[in-house]
């Protein structure tokens, strides 16, 4: 795509709205810990070629491996139009194909599961590294907030957040206001502790109110 001009450089410096998505294999860490070293390569190629072929057949772009763990972007380098839904639709078809592949690691005795997070926002897009190793990385709240998620989602669910429009179109001065809680985490298997907007309504219900607040003020001038 950039070589035939259909797409900017991905290491030059940018900020854009992104869909990112993390995923996870649940237990992984245990079973290369036990297995012989074959053994764990071997499941993570069976495991990158059936996640490969859907990050790609949905447009999206792998941003990194970490052993178990990926991060997939969509809306760059490439731009796509609906990057939120098609990071969700890759997500539950990532679920569908490795339902098999994990029950093949099951009957080997390797209990594997996926988990995903997903979470929409601006990224911070560029070349990370030094000389000699530079590679395309996306960096930013979005990408810490996917990762979050993916870590609260419980083996074989996704996580994701919904924005809030009414909190975004009143601005920043409001959400100041009335707190940090515009996202709200909406999956199976995350925690209902874990919404943004949960949190915040505790803060200000632990907050004394303004009527309260006056009365220990005359309180105090009494005395």
């Amino acid at each position: 795509m950039i070589v035939e001009g259909e797409a900017e450089d991905p290491l030059k410096s940018r900020r854009r709205e992104v869909a990112v998505v993390f995923l996870d294999l649940h237990g992984f860490t245990g079973f290369a810990e036990t297995a012989e070293p074959e053994e764990v390569m071997s499941v993570l190629r069976e495991y990158h070629g059936e996640m490969g072929r859907v990050i790609l057949s949905h447009e999206g772009t792998i941003e990194r491996f970490a052993g178990d763990g990926m991060m997939v972007c969509f809306n760059d380098p490439v731009p796509v139009p609906d990057a939120p839904a098609r990071a969700v639709r890759m997500a539950l078809n990532l679920h569908a194909r490795l339902t098999p592949l994990a029950q093949t690691w099951r009957r080997r005795g390797y209990e594997l599961q996926l988990s995903a997070g997903i979470a929409h926002g601006y990224a911070t897009i560029g070349a990370v590294g030094f000389e000699g190793r530079l590679d395309y990385g996306a960096i930013g709240t979005v990408t810490n907030l996917a990762a979050h998620l993916c870590r609260e989602a419980q083996p074989s669910s996704s996580a994701t957040e919904r924005i809030y429009r009414p909190w975004r179109r009143r601005g920043p001065a409001y959400r100041r206001r009335r707190g940090r809680g515009h996202r709200r985490a909406e999956a199976q298997g995350v925690p209902q502790h874990d919404s943004c907007l949960q949190r915040a309504a505790r803060c200000r219900a632990r907050q004394p109110s303004s009527q309260t607040r006056r009365r220990a003020l005359r309180r105090r001038r009494r005395l």
